[in-house]
């Protein structure tokens, strides 16, 4: 069980201000992810902790940390604990304080100098765990857009290289529809419509796969199985209706070029070339 100092905390307040969008006030808690699901509790539930009732305000996303095993209350609290709960605790008394080092510090430095100046004071300064998985998550954030930006490409070409083989075996066809008094526009419109659906069609089922495969994935993999991916369901659909149209675009980008050949097109000669 935390009781903490809501005024100057920095590790838990930020998730308090997501969750509940304001302050535990005395009598209230919230609860770590695997707390949460080991007591059962649901939302303005009540428990009784050290001899005080408290009301269930909700629970945290996972953080794959030790505060998923966490009670959170204010330090308000802590009088009432000590006067009617069973434990140790003495008015004033603390267990453990964060230190925030501005930018610039390196947290062992810091570290041995409170040691030096606070004698009996145990430090334990913060590993490079938190920082190493940003790191990681970086770089598969760089190598994936270099990758999308690769995938984007390669499928104008396709798109390019497909089209102007249709529109060269459909010469004879287009020629026909200009001999017979279509215009340019029409029949320029026609392969656009064809271009449109396809596309559309295609990144929609490739949107449908990789967010199928993306959720999957995420509850495989340990790096984010144990961390909140912070993706809600309409994040998801958000996510793919921009796919489907980035899709749709790549595909009309390629194929425009050999689709602005039609114009140049005369009838006679497209019917005797085909």
């Amino acid at each position: 069980m935390v009781a903490f100092n809501q005024k100057t905390d920095f590790i838990i307040a930020p998730w308090l201000r997501k969750a509940i969008h304001r302050e535990l006030k005395p009598g209230e808690c919230i609860l770590g992810h695997t707390a949460w699901l080991n007591l059962g509790l649901l939302a303005m539930d009540k428990c009784t902790l050290f001899g005080n009732r408290f009301t269930v305000l909700g629970a945290l996303h996972k953080t794959g940390t030790g505060f998923d095993n966490c009670i959170f209350v204010s330090d308000k609290n802590v009088a009432n604990m000590i006067k009617y709960g069973k434990t140790h605790l003495k008015p004033n008394q603390i267990s453990i304080i964060f230190v925030k080092d501005k930018p610039g510090y390196f947290p062992k430095e810091v570290a041995t100098n409170i040691e030096n100046a606070i004698w009996n004071v145990s430090v334990v300064p913060r590993n490079g765990l938190g920082s190493n998985i940003l790191a990681t998550l970086k770089d598969i954030n760089t190598i994936f857009m270099l990758t999308v930006a690769l995938c984007l490409t390669l499928s104008a070409l396709l798109t390019w290289a497909i089209f102007s083989a249709i529109i060269n075996e459909r010469k004879k066809e287009i020629g026909v529809m200009r001999a017979i008094g279509a215009k340019n526009k029409h029949i320029i419109r026609a392969f656009v419509l064809e271009v449109f659906l396809l596309g559309a069609i295609g990144s929609a089922l490739g949107a449908g796969a990789g967010t199928y495969l993306a959720v999957y994935f995420s509850r495989i993999f340990i790096l984010f199985r144990d961390m909140p991916a912070g993706l809600t369901t309409p994040d998801r659909i958000g996510i793919a209706l921009v796919g489907i149209a980035v899709g749709t675009g790549v595909c009309l980008l390629g194929a425009l070029a050999p689709i602005i050949k039609i114009k140049k097109m005369e009838p006679l000669t497209a019917i005797k070339e085909s």
